[in-house]
């Protein structure tokens, strides 16, 4: 395994087990509230471009099918694995396989912060699958109703030559510079970041963008995220917040809607 802090992405093999050490900001106000309670890591297997953000992950056909998969879909699915053996207490794979819009993740229980290895089961070369899209791993820091308290992202790709992509990428970049890579034994460390909460509207300015089909994915990225915001707080059982969410998805969705029916956007102020 490499990783590249220039790219702040990691490069690995299919089946090579890769160690990451995470920690967090026990001082922060998020997660006062949460001292002495039961906090898991999430790493959700996502498209890095923002026009491929609303597609599942998903291995390719070939993997899929291979006679050693355990009978569980929404393993067999993911692109990602805990090299823990399945079954052992504190891991747990989610997501529902049958429905595209239900993310596949991996769920660890962490008492306090510490290491974790993972491995992919899919390359990114995979034509049914990845095929040859930037991937990034997103990690959660969840309590144990599922509220977000920090998140923190990495890139990935999963390559059979690591050193050479490294190489080769970093040159891309720096135009023909290498750069000298980090030891392939250290584990990658995130520090992931506590989310303060983020319930604040805002009434966007008039702002020109070229092209329906961007407007299009922006708002509809846009959508799934407040749709996400709105389970998390209510949760809280903030009702205030959760009426100020569902009144501006009501906006967007009439826009989405409008704007699909090739009429103008209402104006904001």
């Amino acid at each position: 395994m490499k990783y590249s802090a220039r790219l702040n992405r990691i490069y690995v093999d299919m089946g090579e087990n890769f160690p990451v050490h995470f920690s967090w900001d026990v001082a922060k106000k998020n997660l006062l509230y949460h001292q002495g309670q039961d906090l898991y890591v999430r790493a959700t297997v996502v498209f890095s471009d923002q026009s491929q953000a609303e597609k599942r992950v998903e291995r390719c056909l070939q993997h899929v099918h291979e006679p050693n998969n355990p009978g569980n879909e929404a393993i067999v699915k993911n692109v990602l694995r805990s090299t823990r053996a399945l079954g052992t207490a504190g891991v747990h794979y989610c997501g529902v396989a049958s429905r595209a819009d239900s993310w596949l993740s991996v769920l660890v229980h962490f008492p306090a912060p510490g290491g974790h290895a993972y491995q992919f089961v899919c390359k990114n070369s995979c034509s049914s699958g990845i095929n040859r899209r930037a991937i990034s791993i997103i990690f959660t820091l969840e309590d144990s109703c599922g509220n977000v308290l920090g998140r923190q992202s990495v890139g990935a790709r999963v390559c059979a030559c690591p050193r050479r992509d490294l190489l080769r990428d970093e040159a891309e970049v720096g135009k023909g510079k290498r750069k000298k890579q980090t030891q392939p034994d250290n584990p990658k460390k995130v520090k992931i970041e506590v989310v303060e909460n983020d319930d604040e509207v805002v009434n966007l300015p008039k702002i020109p963008i070229k092209g329906i089909k961007t407007v299009m994915t922006g708002l509809e990225v846009m959508q799934r995220m407040m749709e996400v915001s709105v389970s998390e707080v209510a949760k809280r059982k903030d009702q205030k917040a959760v009426d100020e969410y569902n009144n501006c998805l009501a906006i967007l969705q009439t826009t989405i809607e409008n704007l699909k029916k090739g009429l103008k956007p209402p104006q904001t102020q």
